[in-house]
C-alpha cells in the first residue's frame, strides 16, 4: 500500500512538500522527498515521534486516514518560522529508524528500540570556572524550537545533514535534558538562559557563568555505584517499611499521592507503582505507569520507568512491549534490566541474546523478592535450555524448587528438569518427573506440561501411543490451558500429527486456528509459513494424485487464502483445474481458471489461460461463456499460433451460437488441420454437404498396401459417404467406394459402408443411414480433437 500525504495547514499551497508512505512488514516507512538537501532531527517522545528538518515547508497529508493507517494514529504540522517540525502520533513499542537517499529522508517506524547509527557523545569543556557541552557533529544547522503540547515544555532541535548521528540516551544536567535520539540533538531546557550555538562541526551548550557540571570523574563513579549497588530496581527499599503488613504499606503509598501537591504527585505514584512491581503485581504496576504516562511523558522515558515497565510488560505476557521498552542502550549495562530483557528475548525465539542477557543479570536476580525470583527464574530456564544452557536452566530449575516455591511452580520446575533429562538422553528419569506432575491435584500450567511431554515422547520417542491416540491425547489436551505458548504449542504438533494422518483438512484448521488465537507472534508466523508449505505439497508434491479431486477441490475452497503469489500459485490452479476435467467437474474448473485469468495473470499465460477456459465452456456447452473468455483484455503481444487457437474456438462457439457466416470469417486465413476439422463441422451443422465432402476429403489418407485403414480414416471415410450420399453426389460416392471398399470391409463401419455406398437412388436403407447420421447436427471432428489430446495429456498442455 503506497501513497501521498496531503496537508491540513494550508490548502492554497501548491508545492507542498511530497510525502511518500508505504507499509513495510513490520512497521511504516514514510519518505520526504526534497529538491534540495535537508537536514533533519528525529526522536520519539512519549506517544509521539517528532520529524524536523531545517528548511520551513508546508505539508499535505489531506489523504491520511488514521483507521486506514497501522502504527500511526494521527500526523499534524506545528507552525515553525525556522524548519519544518511534522509530529506523528505512534503506536507504543515502534520506534524511528532513519535512512537518507540522495536528498529524500526516509524514516521507517518499526516495532525495534531507536538508535542512532553513530551516536555522538558529549564533550566537557571547561575555561576556568566557564563549562560548556559540546556536541560532535558535522555541519548542524541552526536551532529549531517548538512545543510539546503533551508534556507543555519547550523542546530545541538541531537538525544534522550526516544520517545517523544522535544521541544514544536521554541526560539529564542541572540546566537541561539531552533526549534520545534517532537523528539529530535535542534539547529540553530548564536554566532560562541557556545557549545553544550551531558551528561548522559542533553544537555548544553554554550559560551565562558557565554550566553547572559535575566532572567526568564524578559521573562515572556515580554510574560504577550503581552498577554496584544492583543497579536500577531496588527492590527492598520499594517494598517500604518492613514493619508494616502489605495492606498497611499499600495505602501509606496511596495516601502518599493524594497528599503530594501536583509538581511531586507523578514521583508519588511512580513510588506505588514500584511497591506493586516488588510485590510481584505486574498488572497493578502497569496501571500506575500508564497513568504517570498520560500525566508526566518525560518522566516515562526515564530508564528506571522504562525498565519497570518493561519487566512488568514481560511478567504480563507483552513481550512486544517489554521488548520495546527494554532495548535501549541506556539499559545495556542495567543487570536488573538485562534479567527480565532475558526473558523478553526468549519470547521472541531469540536464544543466544537470552542467554547473553542472562549472563549479565544472573547476580542481580538473587536480589529479587522471592515471589519475583521464582517467576523469572523460571522463564529465564526455559530461554536458557533452548539456547542450549542445559546446565544453567537445571541450576535454575534446582533453585526455584529450594525457594519455597508455591505447587504451579514446583510443577513447572519439574517439567523443566525432566526436558533438560530428555535432552541429555535420560528418557526414564524424564518420564518419571512428568508422571509425578502429570498426577498433580493442581489444574496448573505444569500438569498441562507435563502432560504434553509425555504424550510426545510415548509417540515419537518410545513409540508405546499410535499417532490416533496421541491426536485424541492432544486434542484434550489443547483445552486444559489456554492463551499462551503452551497452547500455541499443543497446536502445532496436533495440526502436524493430522497432517501426517493425511487430515488434511483438521490439520489446516488447527493451524489457522493457531494463527488467529496467537496473531503477530513468531508461532502464528512459523504456523503460517509451515501451513503454506503443506498447502503447496498437497496439490504439487508426490503424492498430491493420490488426493481425490473432489477432496483436493473442497480442500482448496476452505484454504484457498493459502495460494502462493506467482509461479507456484498458477501451477496449484492449473494442475486442480485438470484433475476437475479429467471428471467432468467443468463448472468448477471454469471458475478456477476464470478466477486466475482475471486476477493473477497478465500477458501471454493470461491469454494461454483464457484460451483454456473457453475450451471448457464449450466442453460445457456454454458457447456465450467461451466468447466471454476471450473477450477478456490482454496486454502485450499474443504469440501466433496461441492467436490461431483463440481464433479457432472463438468460431468454434459463434457456430454453436448458429452464426456460421461469423465463424468461417474468423477463420479466414487459417489453413491448419484444425481450421479444416472446424470449417467441417460449420458446413455439416449447416447442411452444405459438398463442402463437408471436399474438406474431408482434403487431407485423408489412402488406403495402406494391405488395404487397411486406421479408426480416424474409417471415421472421415463414414462421414464422407453420408455427405455424399445427402447430397446426391453419385460420381463422388462412385470414387470413394472403388478406392475404400476393401478397407472399409475391415472395419467397424463395414456395413454402413456397404449401405450408404452400395446405393444411390431413393427408398433404401442408406438413406435412413444417412438421415441417422446427419440427425447428429454437427460432426464434432474440432471437438472431438481436443478430447483425444485431453485423454492423453492435461488440459493445461493443450497450449
Amino acid at each position: 500500500m503506497t501513497g501521498t500525504l496531503g496537508h491540513e495547514i494550508d490548502k492554497s499551497v501548491t508545492n507542498a512538500l511530497q510525502i511518500r508512505y508505504t507499509l513495510i512488514d513490520d512497521g511504516v516507512s514514510l519518505r520526504f522527498e526534497w529538491q534540495q538537501p535537508a537536514a533533519a532531527a528525529v526522536f520519539r517522545r512519549g506517544n509521539a515521534v517528532w520529524i524536523i528538518f531545517d528548511q520551513p515547508q508546508k505539508l499535505d497529508f489531506s489523504d491520511f486516514q488514521a483507521e486506514n493507517w497501522p502504527v500511526v494514529t494521527a500526523i499534524a504540522q506545528q507552525p515553525s518560522r525556522s524548519g519544518t517540525v511534522l509530529r506523528l502520533s505512534v503506536w507504543a513499542g515502534f520506534n524511528p529508524v532513519v535512512r537518507r537517499a540522495g536528498n529524500s529522508w526516509i524514516i521507517d517506524l518499526r516495532s525495534q528500540a531507536q538508535r542512532p547509527d553513530a551516536p555522538v557523545e558529549a564533550v566537557v569543556r571547561a575555561e576556568g570556572s566557564n563549562a560548556s557541552l559540546v556536541y560532535p557533529v558535522l555541519e548542524p544547522t541552526g536551532p529549531i524550537s517548538m512545543t510539546d503540547p503533551d508534556a507543555g515544555d519547550v523542546l530545541i532541535a538541531v537538525p544534522v545533514p550526516q544520517v545517523g548521528q544522535g544521541v544514544g540516551q536521554t541526560s539529564d544536567y542541572p540546566d537541561f535534558r539531552t533526549l534520545a535520539t534517532a537523528q539529530g540533538l535535542v534539547f529540553r531546557p530548564v536554566a532560562d538562559q541557556l545557549v545553544i550555538r550551531s558551528k561548522p562541526a559542533q553544537v555548544e551548550v553554554a550559560a551565562p557563568g558557565g554550566l553547572s557540571l559535575s566532572s567526568e570523574a564524578d559521573r562515572q563513579a556515580q554510574r560504577r555505584g550503581l552498577r554496584q549497588s544492583g543497579g536500577l530496581f531496588k527492590l527492598a527499599d520499594w517494598q517500604g517499611p518492613s514493619n508494616l503488613d502489605f495492606t498497611q504499606r499499600r495505602q501509606a503509598f496511596q495516601s502518599a499521592i493524594t497528599a503530594a501537591p501536583e509538581p511531586e504527585r507523578p514521583n508519588a505514584r511512580l513510588d506505588l507503582a514500584k511497591f506493586y512491581f516488588a510485590s510481584g503485581m505486574a498488572a497493578e504496576t502497569l496501571g500506575v505507569l500508564d497513568v504517570i504516562e498520560h500525566d508526566s511523558p518525560t518522566l516515562g522515558e526515564e530508564p528506571t520507568v522504562r525498565a519497570l515497565r518493561g519487566a512488568a510488560e514481560e511478567l504480563t505476557q507483552r513481550p512486544d512491549a517489554a521488548r520495546a521498552d527494554l532495548g535501549g542502550r541506556d539499559l545495556d549495562d542495567r543487570p536488573d534490566a538485562r534479567a527480565v530483557a532475558g526473558d523478553a528475548g526468549r519470547r521472541f525465539g531469540r536464544w543466544p541474546g537470552a542467554q547473553a542477557a542472562w549472563n549479565k543479570g544472573k547476580d542481580a536476580l538473587k536480589a529479587y523478592p522471592p515471589v519475583l525470583r521464582r517467576k523469572i527464574a523460571l522463564k529465564l530456564g526455559e530461554a536458557l535450555f533452548r539456547a542450549g544452557q542445559k546446565d544453567d536452566a537445571d541450576a535454575l530449575a534446582a533453585q526455584v524448587l529450594t525457594d519455597d516455591p508455591t505447587r504451579g511452580e514446583r510443577d513447572l520446575a519439574t517439567v523443566l528438569q525432566g526436558r533438560i533429562a530428555a535432552e541429555r538422553g535420560d528418557i526414564k528419569k524424564a518420564m518419571t518427573l512428568w508422571q509425578d506432575v502429570a498426577g498433580s491435584p493442581e489444574a496448573d500450567l505444569g500438569r498441562a506440561q507435563a502432560a504434553y511431554a509425555l504424550t510426545v515422547t510415548k509417540s515419537e520417542v518410545t513409540h508405546e501411543m499410535s499417532r490416533p491416540d496421541a491426536i485424541a491425547a492432544l486434542d484434550r489436551l489443547r483445552f486444559v490451558w489456554r492463551g499462551d505458548d503452551y497452547e500455541a504449542l499443543v497446536l502445532r504438533k496436533l495440526a502436524d500429527l493430522y497432517i501426517a494422518d493425511n487430515d488434511y483438512h483438521s490439520g489446516f484448521d488447527i493451524l489457522r486456528k493457531l494463527i488467529q488465537s496467537f496473531p503477530d507472534t513468531p508461532a502464528a508466523r512459523e504456523a503460517a509459513d509451515k501451513m503454506q508449505q503443506y498447502f503447496v505439497d498437497l496439490f504439487l508434491g508426490k503424492s498430491a494424485e493420490s488426493v481425490p479431486p473432489l477432496s483436493a477441490l473442497a480442500l482448496y475452497d476452505d484454504f484457498k487464502e493459502l495460494t502462493p503469489p506467482g509461479p507456484p500459485g498458477d501451477a496449484i490452479i492449473r494442475k486442480l483445474a485438470d484433475r476437475l476435467v479429467s471428471v467432468d467437474l467443468l463448472d468448477r474448473a471454469a471458475a478456477l481458471l476464470e478466477n486466475q485469468v482475471k486476477t493473477r495473470l497478465t500477458g501471454t499465460d493470461q491469454a494461454r489461460v483464457a484460451a483454456q477456459l473457453a475450451l471448457v465452456r464449450l466442453f460445457d456447452h456454454k458457447p456465450d461463456d467461451a466468447i466471454a473468455a476471450l473477450d477478456i483484455p490482454v496486454a502485450g503481444d499474443i504469440p501466433p499460433e496461441l492467436q490461431r487457437q483463440r481464433a479457432e474456438l472463438r468460431a468454434r462457439a459463434q457456430s454453436e451460437l448458429a452464426k456460421p457466416d461469423a465463424a468461417l470469417k474468423t477463420l479466414i486465413g487459417d489453413d491448419s488441420s484444425d481450421a479444416d476439422r472446424l470449417r467441417a463441422d460449420i458446413y455439416w451443422r449447416s447442411h452444405n454437404w459438398e463442402a463437408v465432402a471436399a474438406l474431408l476429403q482434403k487431407n485423408l489418407k489412402q488406403p495402406a498396401a494391405d488395404n487397411t485403414v486406421d479408426a480416424e480414416t474409417s471415421g472421415a471415410v463414414i462421414n464422407i459417404a453420408t455427405a455424399l450420399v445427402l447430397g446426391n453426389d453419385r460420381a463422388g460416392l462412385d470414387q470413394l467406394r472403388q478406392k475404400y471398399a476393401a478397407a472399409m470391409d475391415k472395419t467397424q463401419f463395414k456395413d454402413d459402408f456397404r449401405i450408404l455406398a452400395g446405393n444411390v437412388a431413393g427408398g433404401g436403407n442408406f438413406r435412413t443411414v444417412a438421415d441417422k447420421v446427419a440427425q447428429i447436427g454437427d460432426l464434432q471432428s474440432f471437438m472431438t480433437a481436443y478430447r483425444q489430446r485431453l485423454a492423453q495429456d492435461k488440459l493445461s498442455a493443450i497450449n
